[in-house]
């Protein structure tokens, strides 16, 4: 099961990106928050862009799914090279992580691009 508090991400593109912004290609990498609290979650990228979603803890699998909705900002660039256009964009994205830990890494599809995600707790939030 998760523990509730404050995560940091690491977001790694498995693929090189051509940046469909002309600026060469996409770095591939990034980072973020993200706030795990009573089956919820809410986070940030360094680019702007925001998720929400849910995750819970299957005892029978031992799995934790989780199901978030990234916003993306409108005119930003994601690590996988997939741009918003002037309005941003909304992404679903789900996942299974199986044993979670402190730290654990779990593939994931961004808009059709895996992605690498590495979640570190940081520390419980105040009561």
């Amino acid at each position: 099961m998760f523990a509730e508090g404050l995560y940091d991400l690491g977001f790694r593109a498995m693929t090189s990106v051509p940046s469909v912004r002309g600026q060469g290609s996409s770095q591939g990498l990034g980072c973020g928050l993200a706030l795990l609290r009573r089956g919820r979650i809410l986070g940030t990228d360094r680019r702007g862009s925001i998720f929400m979603g849910r995750y819970d803890y299957d005892s029978n699998a031992a799995m934790a799914k989780v199901s978030v909705m990234l916003q993306v900002a409108p005119e930003r660039e994601l690590v996988t090279g997939f741009a918003a256009g002037a309005d941003g964009a909304t992404i679903e994205i789900e996942a299974a992580i199986s044993e979670p830990a402190a730290k654990v890494e779990t593939m994931v599809d961004v808009a059709g691009q895996p992605v690498v995600v590495t979640l570190t707790y940081v520390g419980p939030l105040p009561n």
